[in-house]
């Protein structure tokens, strides 16, 4: 923890700033100082995930927050709150010049209106291997309250798939889906928020009785909502990274680490967002009665000489007796 053990900080300093004595900061210091610095950095006790990137570590970091909830858990009986990790770490930021003055103007969403949609990247240890995962994000804007899947590949038919796990989680359909231009979605980005859409989108979305909008390109922050609540959930849920046996075990703890954050009050609302999303179920659209077809026919598949079946990009061996002489 570095507010404690950072070499450049004297003892007398950070005792006046933690409002601590010399001897605390000196005890905790000693007990910090082994191993303290890998923990800081990768969030998980040192281990490094494997074949990661400085840039790919710093999106699973952490936290003021996060430093004082582990602080708490891993060491009750150190006597400091959270406003004091806050604020030490905030002027050390300014400090290092890693923060600066930001401006941003609160928006407002009628209950039921909008979610927002994205995907990220995060790791996980399944089984034991540590495992690039891609995670599913919905965030209701006027709730705050937020799905969250993971998957091993960001394919079309886990995207579906994503969307109708987080109708259910939601209890209802949301009358607009804003979405970043994805692959899975646009084919063709026309002129201003006009799209060419994919076939299977434009089904699944007249099944569901949504709207989709689509961002600018390279204008992330059109969807800030659910940016913001990807970055929340990967530094609060996925510090240290997780670990579990498979990845049907890694999810259900996920929807559990969901549920557990309704608890929380997001700055700017009233309420808990456990409260906020009771009273936004009654203005969701219903549920479908069936679910959508996610499995994609694919007819008719041709097989070559060389006894191989193409399926888009892929290709995959056939029965010799299918192999046309």
């Amino acid at each position: 923890m570095k507010l404690v053990v950072s070499r450049e900080l004297m003892v007398e300093h950070a005792a006046w700033i933690l409002n601590l004595s010399v001897r605390q900061i000196q005890r905790l210091k000693k007990r910090f100082n082994s191993g303290l610095d890998d923990w800081d950095r990768h969030g998980n006790s040192g281990r490094t995930p494997a074949n990661a990137t400085s840039d790919e570590l710093r999106q699973q970091r952490h936290t003021a927050h996060r430093v004082y909830t582990r602080l708490r858990e891993e060491h009750p009986e150190c006597e400091v709150g959270e406003s004091t990790v806050r604020r030490y770490v905030r002027q050390r930021k300014y400090e290092m010049g890693l923060a600066k003055n930001e401006l941003f103007v609160p928006q407002s969403y009628e209950w039921g209106q909008e979610a927002q949609v994205d995907w990220f990247e995060a790791d996980a240890r399944l089984g034991g291997e540590v495992v690039r995962l891609q995670v599913f994000a919905m965030r209701s804007m006027a709730s705050g309250d937020a799905f969250h899947r993971a998957y091993l590949r960001p394919t079309q038919a886990a995207f579906l798939e994503a969307h109708e796990h987080a109708f259910a989680y939601f209890g209802g359909v949301f009358r607009v889906l804003r979405y970043d231009n994805l692959k899975a979605c646009v084919v063709k980005i026309l002129r201003g928020r006009q799209r060419q859409e994919t076939e299977r989108i434009i089904s699944f979305r007249s099944h569901w009785g949504f709207q989709s909008e689509y961002c600018n390109p390279e204008s992330g922050h059109e969807k800030g909502g659910v940016e913001g609540e990807l970055g929340w959930f990967r530094r609060n849920c996925l510090v240290p990274v997780p670990e579990a046996a498979d990845l049907g075990a890694l999810n259900a703890w996920m929807l559990g680490m969901c549920e557990k954050s309704q608890s929380r009050t997001i700055a700017g609302h009233t309420g808990t967002v456990a409260d906020n999303r009771e009273r936004e179920r009654a203005s969701l659209q219903p549920l479908a009665e069936e679910g959508y077809p996610i499995e994609e026919a694919l007819y008719p598949l041709v097989v070559d000489g060389r006894g191989r079946v193409r399926v888009k990009a892929n290709f995959y061996s056939a029965p010799a007796r299918r192999v046309r002489g």
